[in-house]
């Protein structure tokens, strides 16, 4: 790897002579200045601009995402409108698979490394020290407490429509397919909020209910759904916790003999692209991803002062619950 003390001595300079000129601070004469970038050029030097943002006691111009899984397309669908805004602000974006037995240990890391934000799309929670540095040396933030920067997004009128169409068709029993998270616990209110005023019966059945890590969503789709529809259990309506579940829980229906949506109406939640291009096609309810992605963003970048942001969502069609 080639180093500045190359540099200067290829140009010719002292070694604080190319740090003010990478830094583009202090007084550099013309001649010397493009002796240095002459260098850079020909050694093909790339500074290490964390070591810049340290020594001028700055954060990076860095945003980091942090996932529970890679494989749901619905982070990187939102993870490339991100990167779109970022980049054209001048930031760089990383990403960084969590669990819930190293996620200290990965935020210790990225304090250390004086990022200027990050996204927790994980939803873990974090050791509050830990939180409190990151206010302190700047980071922004999002979903890391209450006190910090959260969206808001609101699922209850897109659930209520597509309950009230489907008690309107004859659907008696709602099921809704997800994890032990309690950060799930506003859509199940909502469900069964929903379910109480068509007078459809929510069905909280404990095999409906996952252990699995959200990275085996379509593993946990299929294995629940069928083992619940090979008991005899049944509902009108599966819900599900994304759309990778609902992938999965149509799969399950398929192979119990049964069809989606004759027998079984199936919604999933965040209208990844791939529900377009299965059969039946998935319907789902999500926000617009690109309005989702730019108010992360703009927050993120320093464009926007704290506040809480409330996203709508919206039912998209499909096969699997036709409109």
């Amino acid at each position: 790897m080639v180093t500045r003390k190359e540099v200067a001595e290829r140009a010719g300079v002292s070694v604080m002579t190319v740090t003010r000129v990478i830094n583009r601070s202090g007084y550099v004469s013309e001649p010397a200045r493009r002796k240095v970038l002459k260098a850079i050029d020909e050694l093909r030097y790339i500074p290490n601009k964390t070591a810049v943002s340290l020594v001028r006691r700055e954060n990076s111009k860095m945003i980091v995402i942090i996932l529970p899984d890679l494989l749901n397309l619905y982070y990187m669908q939102l993870v490339d409108c991100m990167a779109e805004y970022l980049s054209a602000k001048g930031y760089g974006v990383m990403l960084r698979k969590v669990t819930p037995k190293n996620n200290n240990e990965v935020l210790k890391e990225l304090i250390a490394g004086r990022v200027s934000g990050v996204l927790n799309m994980a939803f873990y929670p974090f050791d509050e020290k830990l939180v409190g540095m990151m206010a302190q040396y700047g980071v922004r933030s999002i979903y890391m407490s209450a006190e910090l920067f959260n969206v808001e997004i609101d699922y209850a009128p897109a659930i209520e429509e597509a309950i009230k169409r489907a008690a309107a068709r004859g659907v008696k029993r709602v099921g809704f397919l997800r994890g032990k998270d309690f950060l799930e616990v506003i859509r199940i209110k909502n469900i069964k909020k929903c379910c109480e005023k068509y007078g459809l019966e929510f069905c909280n059945d404990p095999m409906l209910i996952s252990d699995y890590p959200e990275g085996d969503s379509f593993y946990c789709g299929y294995e629940y759904t069928y083992e619940f529809l090979k008991s005899g259990r049944r509902c009108d309506l599966l819900f599900c916790l994304n759309d990778t579940m609902a992938l999965g829980a149509v799969k399950a229906v398929s192979s119990s003999g049964l069809k989606v949506p004759e027998d079984i109406s199936i919604i999933g939640f965040d209208n990844i692209l791939t529900d377009l291009y299965v059969t039946p096609t998935i319907t789902s309810i999500s926000t617009d991803v690109h309005e989702q992605a730019e108010i992360y963003a703009s927050y993120l970048c320093g464009a926007k002062e704290v506040m809480v942001q409330n996203i709508s969502t919206r039912v998209y069609y499909r096969e699997s619950f036709p409109e």
